[in-house]
């Protein structure tokens, strides 16, 4: 199901590196786009598990899609993985083993969420990324 070179396993929860370079630096545009994923995040996962529940492989790509570009834009690597991997299922109209898919992607951004709150304070309590550990 998911090819063997992109095991989400093998990547990172969260990408700091990544992460500071796609914000540029700023610590209140991480702020920001922390604040609109917490708010965008469930609305979304309860689009896709409602898809996934009811076997609608099209809503399953559109919102695995939705979820893997919000993902991206975090540096949830791990969770854009998985987000993919039901979007090209939904693509090519499978949904069978995507309750299991979806479940590791819920657990796996659920903890990239709490990441991403760590990483954030310690930013702001640093006045900067630069002093912060950005690989794991």
């Amino acid at each position: 199901m998911i090819p063997s070179d992109k095991e989400p396993i093998h990547l990172a929860i969260l990408n700091r590196s990544q992460l500071v370079i796609l914000v540029e630096g700023e610590i209140d545009l991480l702020a920001s786009l922390v604040d609109i994923f917490a708010e965008e995040y469930p609305r979304i996962l309860k689009e896709l598990k409602e898809a996934v529940r009811i076997g609608d492989a099209k809503r399953m790509q559109q919102a695995a899609h939705s979820m893997k570009g919000v993902l991206r834009t975090l540096a949830g690597d791990r969770s854009a993985q998985l987000a993919e991997c039901l979007e090209q299922m939904g693509r090519e109209g499978k949904t069978e083993g995507s309750e299991v898919i979806t479940s590791e992607l819920e657990s796996t951004t659920d903890a990239l969420q709490v990441e991403l709150r760590q990483f954030l304070s310690q930013a702001k309590a640093a006045n900067s990324f630069d002093s912060l550990k950005l690989r794991e």
